[in-house]
């Protein structure tokens, strides 16, 4: 691979990378698992809430995720999922 061709690539992974987001969730245990998704994935995870999901889906097991965490951290300091446990979570 040519030295023009290895630095294309690198700038194509990096925007690549960009477009991905990961969350980390946080449990009692004291285990972590990270989620990823497309960027922006948690927030239209919120949006799906009030419509069918169905639990064997990969939103579904997100969210299943999601309501057992106890804390998450998500890039840019955001809360999103933090949201999601509440109203998964509530009476």
């Amino acid at each position: 691979m040519s030295r023009n061709q290895s630095k294309r690539l690198r700038e194509l992974e990096a925007r690549v990378g960009c477009l991905t987001e990961v969350v980390t969730l946080y449990f009692a245990d004291q285990s972590t698992i990270e989620l990823k998704g497309r960027r922006n994935f948690v927030c239209r995870l919120l949006g799906r809430l009030s419509r069918d999901i169905d639990p064997c889906s990969e939103e579904g097991h997100q969210l299943d995720l999601i309501r057992q965490s106890v804390a998450s951290r998500e890039p840019d300091g955001a809360h999103l999922a933090d949201m999601i446990r509440a109203l998964l979570n509530s009476p």
